[in-house]
């Protein structure tokens, strides 16, 4: 995504961007720099919020080809 997406957060080296996304699976790579995310959703009835990417593990280094 592109870095004018990103606006400054305080006056360290963070910066924050907020991203309207489609229904589905997404993937998030810092490129070697730390990243982290933030998920949130709302209706008229529920909500949700979580940090995205927390407690999770690899399942299968070597998955199967083909």
């Amino acid at each position: 995504m592109p870095e004018s997406e990103f606006i400054p957060v305080g006056g360290g080296d963070y910066e924050v961007a907020r991203i309207l996304t489609t229904d589905g699976v997404h993937i998030v790579d810092g490129d070697g720099d730390p990243v982290s995310v933030s998920v949130v959703g709302f209706d008229g009835a529920d909500s949700y919020a979580y940090l995205g990417g927390v407690g999770t593990q690899i399942i299968n280094r070597f998955p199967p080809v083909g």
